[in-house]
């Protein structure tokens, strides 16, 4: 074993070469900054920050299987008590949790239709913009 292969392995895992995060951030406000939205014949390209609604997002696992509709959904999560579900704003998806540990993984579950995928582009673009 090299050591000195060894010690710049670690140095490139642990301080990301600063030209490859600004061009990945680049390369990922092209493609997400524009979104198309509409039936595959008409589509049309529009800002995702500008047709971008919040989702009610919850904290946890429901265990369930849910089939309503989304705006039945969102509006039964009205009136269900609080100590149900924890509803969590987008922004603190990614904030740390109680053990002040961050969250690394988070598992998208819905509707078809819902706003998952816009969603998890939403979640791309904003790193990229470093919008917290």
């Amino acid at each position: 074993k090299r050591p000195d292969i060894f010690d710049r392995l670690t140095e490139i895992r642990e301080k990301p070469d600063i030209t490859s995060h600004k061009k990945l951030k680049t390369q990922l406000k092209e493609r997400f900054t524009h979104v198309c939205e509409g039936i595959d014949q008409q589509k049309i390209s529009v800002l995702l920050n500008e047709i971008y609604t919040d989702l009610y997002i919850i904290e946890g696992e429901r265990g369930d299987v849910n089939t309503q509709h989304e705006i039945k959904q969102v509006q039964d999560a009205k009136f269900k008590p609080a100590k149900e579900e924890k509803s969590i704003k987008y922004c603190d998806i990614f904030r740390l949790d109680s053990d002040n540990k961050p969250i690394k993984t988070v598992l998208t579950i819905g509707v078809a239709g819902i706003g998952k995928t816009f969603a998890s582009v939403k979640y791309i673009l904003d790193w990229a913009e470093s919008v917290t």
